[in-house]
């Protein structure tokens, strides 16, 4: 298969099968620069450069402005921009206030602007906030599908770990699934970085 990460191959692989079954398909990362990725992996594994056409691939701050304006709010999110002074905190507006907002917004989608399935890559760099966000631009029938990926070991941006609670209220159950090998490097690769991590980094 491609060389990626097996989550994001897991993710572009699921996101395949749902526009081939003609679900409209909304892939949602943090990180802006992983969105040519996840489609490349996508033509890779549907072997097919039109699956490019037939999913939605955002970072999250672009799709807040994105629902907005199929909300018809864009004057209540220039607003938010418009209001701040430079003594505001950016980060509140990005990590609060904006996808705070934006949960109003999808509420108010029709059904022709919903999404009946959205797939978070790099999950730990979200807040819950942000998927309650996202969840609210599901089917209102709750026939929608929802799946998160994520990296702990990849958590740039200090963001603590979802609780049980919150994976809870956040409408998953159970534990996470877990890929027991990568898909980055070879197993003998592997072997001797698990070898240098146990002799030089035991507090790792």
């Amino acid at each position: 298969g491609p060389a990626g990460s097996g989550k994001s191959l897991v993710l572009a692989g699921r996101a395949v099968e749902l526009a081939k079954a003609g679900k409209r398909v909304l892939v949602v990362t943090y990180n802006i620069t992983l969105i040519n990725y996840l489609l490349d992996l996508a033509v890779q594994y549907a072997q097919s450069g039109k699956v490019r056409r037939e999913i939605t691939a955002l970072n999250f701050h672009h799709w807040c402005q994105r629902v907005a304006f199929l909300a018809g709010r864009t004057d209540e999110y220039d607003s938010i921009w418009q209001g701040t002074s430079e003594d505001d905190d950016p980060s509140y507006i990005l990590d609060t206030v904006l996808p705070g907002a934006a949960v109003g917004w999808a509420g108010e989608l029709g059904d022709e602007d919903r999404w009946d399935a959205v797939l978070v890559d790099e999950g730990q760099d979200f807040k819950p906030l942000w998927w309650t966000a996202l969840r609210a631009a599901l089917p209102v029938d709750g026939s929608g599908e929802g799946m998160i990926v994520a990296d702990r070991q990849q958590n740039i941006y200090g963001n603590q770990a979802w609780t049980d609670s919150e994976m809870s209220g956040a409408g998953f159950r159970g534990r996470w699934a877990v890929l027991e090998r990568t898909y980055r490097m070879s197993p003998a690769l592997c072997r001797l970085a698990s070898d240098f991590v146990e002799r030089y980094l035991p507090e790792a």
